[in-house]
């Protein structure tokens, strides 16, 4: 089995509701066995830095408030964690945050420095299922 180390940013403008279904599905894929010779294990944190991802093989940010995770988390980190092969797990606003812009409301860290994202808005909660 090989296992990937997963840390979930979980300080200012995660939602706690998002982490928790984070941690719930990759449990869920570990339990079912439903990523063949892959099991996951899962730390969250409330703040992102080069110390903190070291030894993680993927940083997961939740769905929240993006620009409070653009104000709290520093970009070039995030951006040499995926550069130097790291993985990126972003969900609604931790997705919009890894953007290079939203839609001319904020400008993201450029995890995908070619790609801009449009606002939308959604209220209540999604199955996520794998």
């Amino acid at each position: 089995m090989t296992e990937i180390k997963v840390l979930i940013y979980s300080g200012t403008g995660s939602i706690t509701s998002c982490v928790n279904g984070i941690k719930s599905r990759l449990a869920e894929c570990n339990s079912g066995g439903l990523i063949n010779g892959y099991t996951f294990s899962v730390a969250t944190s409330s703040t992102i830095t080069t110390a903190k991802l070291s030894g993680y093989d993927v940083v997961a940010f939740p769905g929240g408030t993006g620009k409070q995770y653009i104000n709290n988390v520093t970009s070039s980190v995030v951006k040499n964690f995926v550069k130097n092969g790291g993985g990126y797990i972003g969900i609604c606003a931790g997705a919009y945050s890894g953007l290079a812009k939203v839609d001319g409301y904020y400008t993201g860290w450029g995890v995908a420095p070619h790609y801009n994202g449009k606002a939308v808005s959604h209220e209540g909660t999604l199955p996520v299922t794998i």
